[in-house]
């Protein structure tokens, strides 16, 4: 549970228990719609290695296992001899694995509450937009901006001025508090009382409502607001997040296949060097000259990913010098 070890139980268990929920769900959506999938389940159930468990159960035994270490080690430790280097050992492993385990849950509670923001973000209406009193704008897609997480979401009753009641989504965001309503199945920005539905933390003060167990009032003494983008006049349609990352999604397969060209023609070119080395060997052989006297050399080196290639010109001036 140290070193190279620890950080690698974080990162796998951390990957595989965030999408524990994904995993079933798709394996009951293959369960229920492909017919191939479902004679296999069927055939591989009566496996005896399989033990009539079936694959929720086995991805389940696979996130339960983790947590079952520190039962072992404790255990361990009630006959192990205090004082001894193997009961210092052992304390030093409970604790580590507990300290991995914490950053499991972690990772968890993180890949869930933003799978709780963009569930919301895929409600929210595309050209529902907060106009903030310093002129911003806060649309659709800040609420993903990077860097932005959700920390706590809950269902509010906001108070109007008339004293009537609200019903209002909060999130808690990293750096904003935003308010949202609830329309036709969809969910826009809030807009009572003509009050901004988003308020930056920063300078935001919270005080407790008289006779009232759970009210509170919401003070915000900042005049800068939130970090938002700016709203631009000629771009009243933003670029979705959907566009975004398949944008961005081009960019790095774009970069992987460069970089597999580039380590490909690496590959070619050793091939060619090693060639013409058997040849100068074999001329050397043949003709009874020094090996050395003879110079195997690629004349063409692969290009990096940002090199521009050669003009022509540059190439027919080389192989006219060649030949003189």
């Amino acid at each position: 549970f140290t070193d190279e070890n620890a950080e690698r139980m974080r990162q796998v268990y951390g990957e595989f228990c965030s999408h524990h929920n994904d995993a079933v769900g798709f394996f009951k959506e293959l369960l229920q719609n492909n017919k191939r999938f479902q004679n296999f389940v069927k055939q591989q159930s009566n496996n005896s290695l399989v033990r009539r468990r079936e694959i929720p159960e086995c991805i389940l035994l696979v996130t339960q296992r983790i947590t079952k270490y520190p039962v072992l080690l404790e255990r361990i430790l009630k006959y192990t001899q205090e004082g001894t280097q193997e009961h210092a050992d052992l304390q030093e492993a409970l604790a580590r694995v507990r300290d991995i385990i914490a950053a499991v849950d972690l990772r968890v509670s993180e890949y869930e509450q933003g799978q709780r923001l963009q569930d919301v973000w895929n409600r929210t209406e595309s050209r529902s937009a907060a106009k903030l009193k310093s002129g911003h704008v806060f649309r659709k897609q800040d609420l993903m901006r990077p860097g932005r997480v959700l920390k706590h979401q809950g269902a509010l009753l906001w108070k109007t001025a008339t004293g009537r009641l609200k019903d209002v989504l909060a999130l808690l965001l990293t750096d904003t508090l935003v308010f949202l309503q609830e329309k036709d199945q969809k969910y826009i920005f809030a807009a009572v009382d003509q009050k901004p539905p988003v308020i930056s933390l920063q300078k935001l003060i919270v005080r407790e409502v008289a006779n009232e167990e759970r009210g509170m009032f919401l003070i915000s003494a900042s005049t800068a607001g939130p970090e938002i983008c700016p709203e631009e006049e000629e771009d009243d349609t933003s670029e979705s997040e959907d566009e975004k990352r398949a944008a961005e999604a081009r960019v790095q397969k774009i970069h992987k296949l460069q970089e597999s060209l580039l380590s490909r023609d690496q590959q070619i070119c050793s091939g060619l060097e090693e060639k013409l080395q058997l040849y100068g060997e074999f001329f050397a052989l043949r003709w009874k000259m020094d090996a050395s006297l003879l110079e195997s050399r690629i004349r063409v080196q692969p290009r990096a990913a940002d090199e521009a290639p050669p003009h022509a010109a540059g190439l027919l001036a080389a192989a006219l010098q060649e030949t003189t």
